[in-house]
């Protein structure tokens, strides 16, 4: 129950602000206290508080890294191209999980878990990079930068490097 709401409310907020980035921020952030709250606590009690930290916190970041890509892809056929290979590759993170959750390693699963941490300060980092790109580009065409691409063919077939198009952080 605990990721549902908390994909509603990563849904909602980051709809409110057209802000994918920084939703993704917090909830990697949120899944990190509960992995190491797993880590670190020898209390169940403790460890079992850590999985609704991780539940609340891994949930909502796939809708919202699935709709940060679909808003900063265009025209259609990139932005279908696009979701088909985020899934394909977001659906070979079985591959690692296989090799890090070994039954030698139960109860407290370390390597998993610190596995796992590692790749979510990953998308952290990564995320924080797309948020600088993202202002980046767009101050470039606010300040006109990019309207050079209106003189290199049909301007509809230009998509997401149109001058017009702003990315979503």
């Amino acid at each position: 129950m605990v990721g549902f709401f908390a994909v509603l409310i990563g849904s909602f907020l980051s709809d409110k602000f057209r802000a994918r980035g920084p939703i993704m921020i917090v909830f990697c952030s949120l899944a990190i206290i509960g992995y190491i709250m797993l880590l670190a606590a020898k209390k169940p009690a403790v460890r079992y508080g850590g999985t609704f930290f991780i539940a609340a916190g891994v949930f909502p970041s796939s809708p919202a890294v699935m709709g940060w890509l679909a808003n900063n892809l265009s025209p259609h056929y990139a932005r279908a191209t696009g979701i088909g290979f985020q899934i394909a590759f977001a659906n070979c993170s079985a591959f690692i999980a296989t090799f890090t959750y070994l039954t030698q390693d139960a109860p407290r699963y370390v390597a998993g878990h610190s596995i796992n941490i590692a790749f979510l300060v990953w998308s952290i980092l990564l995320s924080i990079t797309t948020i600088l790109y993202v202002k980046w580009a767009n101050g470039k065409r606010e300040k006109g930068e990019r309207d050079n691409r209106l003189t290199e063919g049909d301007e509809g077939n230009l998509g997401y490097r149109h001058p017009s198009f702003r990315y979503t952080i």
